[in-house]
């Protein structure tokens, strides 16, 4: 990887991706993106309406592009959909522009976390959990191959934070939070979807890719 840039994190739904996040690009002085944020920014549409309006075929194309804007963006945290590694150009592409961090947890304790979210299209309709089982098995080897693997099951969203921290190589090792960034939000005080707070305080760094908005991870 000649020229580092992107942090990637990975996981099922539940796992935590949009809420450790924009704490973990704090923390870091990097700017905070979110691909379903993005994807609902630029169609328009929730990603439940994108499922069903259009499929997950035409949701996974509209990941990709995402993907591929950011990856040649500049340097920043990534909060990425849980499918995002069904196919291998994203995870090539994920690979060559920085690393990935795979935020790892059984998926009985990822149901319970996401009991009452409602906008989760893959998994709305069946057991939660059955249908994380499922979708483990099939992305697992994709997680899997990730630079850095967190079990988050027993970690509040500050501890897998720190915890990534502590695995980071240079430069990002080495990075500190600008000195107008304010103290992210309780952990209690994130939410799904249309009651999320919709943005972080600005910071001295900042991307045209990372307005954050209302998203869901599938």
């Amino acid at each position: 990887m000649a020229n580092p840039r992107h942090l990637w994190l990975l996981g099922l739904s539940g796992s935590g991706k949009s809420t450790v996040g924009p704490r973990l690009a704090q923390a870091l002085g990097l700017p905070w993106v979110d691909t379903d944020v993005e994807i609902a920014r630029n169609t328009g549409k929730s990603i439940p309406e994108i499922f069903a309006q259009e499929g997950e075929e035409s949701f996974r194309e509209k990941e990709s592009a995402v993907l591929a804007k950011v990856a040649a963006g500049p340097a920043s945290v990534i909060s990425c959909g849980g499918g995002i590694v069904l196919r291998e150009a994203n995870r090539q592409a994920m690979a060559s522009t920085g690393l990935r961090i795979y935020l790892l947890a059984d998926p009985a304790t990822l149901a319970r976390r996401i009991r009452s979210s409602q906008n989760r299209p893959l998994l709305s309709g069946k057991s939660p959990e059955e249908t994380l089982a499922a979708q483990l098995t099939q992305r697992a080897p994709g997680y899997e191959e990730s630079e850095i693997q967190i079990e988050v099951a027993r970690l509040k969203p500050d501890e897998v934070v720190a915890a990534i921290q502590k695995k980071l190589p240079t430069p990002w090792s080495r990075s500190t939070p600008p000195k107008s960034c304010a103290k992210p939000p309780p952990a209690s005080a994130w939410k799904p979807l249309e009651s999320r707070p919709p943005a972080l305080p600005p910071t001295p760094k900042t991307s045209t890719h990372g307005s954050p908005g209302p998203s869901r991870r599938r």
